[in-house]
């Protein structure tokens, strides 16, 4: 168990599990000089942060916002929704924050919808009233002219501060070199940058959120805008640790950014209840330990260092002394999803470099075969994945439901041969796996849609047909103040407590994960489906 060395309880619990089960070589875990293990660490509960903040909405006005979603509304209303509900759990005054929050509209010109203004439930009204007033869908996209702006108003902000950047569409006017863009991002504080819809550049969003310090959310439905802003703001109101390091004594972390194993790991933030689960390897697993480091956000405590000193659970042993085995089998499954979407995730850089570069000369069968074998590593693993779950009778297991939904959603992005989707789908699905967040993007049937997906030429959209065995919210990982958080920020009960309810009545994998018969392919052939051919081309 672990030595705790902090003299209060913002770490509950941690330990290190190793994998002990015989078992035949297997594609999950094909170096077998190494051994598997997990690092489990809990974190206490926490009251809401008391420290000064500066938190900066950026809001896309251009005119798609005015575009109407499925349930009639326009976009912009949705935001409008969403932003006052923000403002209404930020001014309240149980909640004993203290935020200062300035908000900027943007297209290819700033507006100022309200100036830096201490939140509390004096300046509520007089926020709300900017906020329907000022927010009107007006003209074209530029980024630049809206980071620009942000990173030089937050410079002389307050030393703890939260920059959010929201956007539904391609930048039609001033700078789109990323290269230039990164420039007006200050990684010193947390940049998270929002995507809505299908027509957002998702490549560039997640180019500029590259730092550990930014996020990157795609929310494919703006009904559903709430959820992701919940959890944003949650981790505003409710920080534990930050600058975190996870130093590995005779073995190594996986990173999910980079697909590396390095002795250590530095992640932004940790959060109140968070139960973070992260992958180990090692050659010598009875000196295997770990080693965390992090600074407390206590305002009393900011500078102090805490360490943590963690080591292996105990092997359970039997009454003959015979040591039982511990399974961490769906953990090489989570590893293995991991692993796989990188790689889609570097095809989809690689081929979107190249086009920037203007290379015509790389041969399209050796981009068409290289986008094949993506897409038939995930199709072979998901089925090895059912199976697993079907013959260990734990189909209704909501972890690997969602690494099969990890997996099934990113094939069916790549069958609509739209590379910018399946760059945010794809990213959208290793951040939430990666980060073990609570908000994930889910490719939403449409009833009565036997078509094969594609995108619709007329209305640019996503014809769907994949059903996801998991909703929006990761139910995993999601903790109880997370969830009143999101229902605060959606304003609706009814509408969480539905996404909430199991999706399936039936978890019956074979009919779950029976994918639509594509034009010119039958179900069991090898051949690539015809929009996939057609996708390589386009990358």
């Amino acid at each position: 168990m672990s030595e705790l060395i902090l003299k209060d309880d913002i770490i509950a619990n941690t330990y290190i599990e190793l994998h002990r089960k015989e078992e035949e070589e297997t594609e999950l875990w094909l170096n077998n000089e190494y051994q598997f293990a997990i690092l489990q660490v809990e974190i206490a509960d926490t009251h809401v942060t008391e420290i000064p903040q500066h938190v900066a909405f950026g809001i896309d006005i251009s005119g798609s916002m005015s575009d109407q979603c499925a349930d009639g509304r326009t976009k912009m209303h949705h935001i409008i929704h969403t932003t006052k509900n923000i403002i209404d759990v930020f001014s309240k005054k149980e909640n004993n924050s203290n935020i200062t929050v300035e908000i900027y509209g943007f297209d290819d010109e700033i507006e100022t919808i309200i100036a830096p203004t201490k939140c509390d439930e004096t300046t509520r009204d007089k926020i709300h009233a900017a906020i329907n007033t000022k927010l009107n869908p007006r003209n074209s996209t530029n980024i630049e002219i809206a980071l620009k702006t942000a990173n030089t108003r937050l410079q002389n902000a307050l030393k703890k501060k939260t920059h959010i950047f929201m956007t539904d569409g391609q930048i039609t006017a001033g700078e789109t070199n990323v290269k230039k863009l990164e420039k007006y991002i200050d990684d010193s504080y947390p940049n998270i940058f929002i995507g809505f819809g299908n027509d957002h550049d998702a490549q560039l969003l997640q180019q500029l959120a590259k730092s550990i310090n930014n996020s990157y959310y795609y929310i494919d439905h703006v009904e559903t805008a709430g959820l992701a802003y919940g959890e944003i703001c949650h981790a505003i109101l409710y920080p534990a640790l930050q600058d975190i390091t996870i130093t590995i004594n005779n073995g190594e972390i996986y990173d999910f950014r980079t697909n590396t194993w390095n002795q250590e790991l530095k992640i932004a933030s940790l959060l109140g209840e968070a139960k973070k689960t992260y992958h180990l390897r090692t050659k010598m697993p009875e000196l295997l330990s770990a080693e965390i480091s992090a600074y407390t956000d206590d305002p009393e405590k900011m500078e102090e260092k805490m360490e943590e000193h963690v080591d292996i659970l105990p092997a359970l042993k039997n009454e003959d002394s015979i040591l039982l085995p511990n399974d961490l089998t769906k953990y090489f499954y989570r590893q293995r999803t991991q692993e796989l979407l990188y790689g889609v995730q570097q095809c989809i850089k690689k081929q979107e470099q190249e086009d920037q570069d203007q290379d015509q000369d790389q041969d399209q069968d050796i981009k068409r075969k290289t986008v094949k074998e993506h897409y038939d590593k995930l199709k072979t693993f998901l089925k090895n994945m059912k199976n697993y779950m079907i013959e260990n009778n734990i189909t209704d297991d909501e972890f690997m439901k969602n690494l099969c939904d990890d997996i099934g959603i990113t094939l069916t992005a790549l069958k609509t041969a739209n590379k910018n989707l399946v760059a945010a789908y794809c990213t959208g699905r290793v951040l939430s796996n990666g980060t073990q967040g609570a908000y994930q993007p889910v490719l939403t049937p449409q009833k009565n849609n036997n078509r094969p997906p594609r995108i619709n030429r007329q209305t640019n959209q996503l014809d769907e047909d994949y059903t996801p065995l998991t909703p929006v919210i990761n139910r995993s990982n999601a903790t109880q103040r997370q969830l009143e958080m999101m229902r605060c920020i959606t304003g609706s009960d009814e509408a969480l407590d539905n996404i909430l309810s199991p999706s399936l009545n039936d978890n019956d994998l074979k009919n779950v994960f029976k994918f639509p018969v594509l034009t010119g392919l039958s179900e069991n052939s090898d051949e690539l489906p015809s929009s996939l051919q057609s996708f390589a081309s386009l990358i």
